[in-house]
């Protein structure tokens, strides 16, 4: 059974969320908090969430600083990101920071329940529209994808051997949730949208 942490200071705004997602996410246990202290307690006392949907503007404490802390956990969690400001600048450090996901907060209810499905199946989820500001803002500001971690080659390597997620993973003794975390982060830097485009990208630029 999936287990999603909903992260908001607002407890109405929180809860309601926890409410909805548990409505019409069936076989799901919703646990909200109102700040990063609850949240990451608990994460500590139980099983790795399969989800954590975070308010990136928490009041004094800034949503950054819960990606921060988790990002250096075994299996971190994947991360859904909801804010009103899609500022690429800022989704692209939310993403540089572990994030796996952004949802912009002035987007429909079934926007959001796509992308926690999304995220939760696939490891990643960013809309069309958010993959344009990002890749647009990352030609001109980030670092080239040749500067890529031994892990990411290693993992794009087992790509191209046609692996799924669970074989990757025993071959290098890590989760299958970590190497999604890992794939979104390579999609993102390659600019691609599933694992055919990756290997495209990548063979393009000459990493394989």
């Amino acid at each position: 059974m999936d287990t999603i942490l909903v992260l908001d200071d607002h407890a109405l705004f929180a809860q309601s969320l926890s409410h909805l997602l548990s409505t019409r996410l069936r076989a799901t246990n919703v646990h909200d908090f109102q700040n990063i202290k609850g949240a990451l307690r608990w994460i500590h006392a139980n099983t790795t969430p399969t989800l954590v949907v975070l308010d990136i503007h928490m009041g004094r404490e800034s949503g950054l600083l819960f990606l921060r802390k988790i990002k250096h956990m075994d299996f971190p969690p994947p991360v859904l990101i909801i804010s009103s400001d899609s500022d690429p600048r800022k989704i692209s450090s939310y993403i540089d920071n572990g994030a796996s996901g952004f949802v912009s907060k002035n987007e429909d209810v079934d926007i959001l329940q796509h992308a926690v499905q999304s995220i939760i199946d696939n490891g990643v989820y960013f809309s069309e529209d958010i993959r344009l500001k990002i890749k647009e803002f990352q030609n001109t500001h980030s670092a080239p994808a040749n500067n890529l971690s031994e892990q990411h080659r290693r993992i794009l390597w087992h790509l191209q051997q046609g692996l799924g997620n669970k074989e990757i993973g025993t071959r290098l003794n890590i989760s299958e949730h970590t190497i999604k975390y890992h794939l979104a982060n390579l999609y993102r830097q390659l600019g691609a949208k599933n694992r055919t485009e990756c290997l495209m990208q990548a063979n393009k630029q000459g990493l394989l």
